[in-house]
């Protein structure tokens, strides 16, 4: 993971069964709102206040007709 943010989780949405809401605070003022399974939420006996890392995963695209004209060539 290149994208490792401290964040302060604000919120835990409501159990849909499945999944929770988690709000989380950046130290910037921003926020992410993160989607995990209620099971991990559990797990993680996750509290309102608590300071945690989020892991953000990323990938890179590319526009245009690089990588189409590689494959061709």
């Amino acid at each position: 993971m290149r994208n490792v943010l401290p964040v302060l989780l604000e919120e835990i949405g409501p159990d849909t069964g499945e999944e929770v809401m988690l709000r989380l605070r950046l130290g910037s003022g921003g926020v992410l709102l993160s989607r995990i399974t209620a099971e991990a939420a559990r797990r993680l006996d996750l509290r309102p206040g608590q300071p945690l890392w989020a892991l953000v995963k990323s990938v890179a695209l590319s526009q245009g007709g690089a990588a189409r004209e590689e494959e061709s060539g």
